[in-house]
């Protein structure tokens, strides 16, 4: 079950990673109103808990499109791109 941290640390990664949208501009000031900070370790995609990481992973696949969300997460987590 992902805790708010989990769900907030997705949240920033994805609208920081695939900003420009107003969807991503939306999520960045909802977060700013919770007060969200992303711990250092959270601003890589590697720093993500498991639970953050899977909850990445849906939101890429629901709003990117399934292909481009497996090979960007697979690059992002080797450290490339």
């Amino acid at each position: 079950m992902p805790n708010r941290f989990d769900v907030c640390a997705a949240y920033f990664m994805y609208a920081m990673l695939w900003s420009g949208s107003a969807y991503t501009n939306q999520i960045s000031v909802r977060l700013a109103k919770l007060g969200y900070r992303p711990s250092p370790s959270e601003e890589t995609l590697a720093g993500l808990s498991d639970e953050a990481k899977r909850i990445y992973g849906a939101l890429v696949r629901r709003h990117e499109g399934d292909t481009v969300a497996a090979d960007r997460l697979a690059r992002r987590a080797r450290g490339r791109a």
